[in-house]
């Protein structure tokens, strides 16, 4: 009892040591994975910045693709009309043969 008592400033002293080296462990381990979680946000917000770029890219794609099917589209139209209409100027035709 009396060693604790010689000893009791050392003792408390290391006491406190030690719930400030563990308050110290805690703090950093806590800053670690603030910083690990801050670098995966970082990754998967790049990775759908990009994906988010590959969709615009593709929906553009798209829309160009649909517009030459609409443009091909008219085109055969435009081509059925004219063979009518020189089908129908055939028709118109009359030959006579004269002797």
């Amino acid at each position: 009892m009396e060693k604790i008592k010689k000893n009791c400033q050392i003792i408390v002293i290391v006491i406190l040591l030690l719930f400030g080296m563990s308050k110290c462990t805690q703090s950093c381990n806590r800053d670690t994975e603030i910083n690990k979680n801050i670098e995966s946000i970082q990754q998967k917000d790049s990775i759908m910045k990009v994906l988010n770029d590959s969709i615009v890219t593709l929906n553009h794609k798209i829309d160009l693709l649909t517009n030459d099917k609409s443009n091909q589209e008219k085109l055969i139209e435009s081509q059925k009309e004219s063979i009518n209409k020189i089908n129908e100027a055939k028709k118109n035709i009359n030959v006579t043969v004269k002797k």
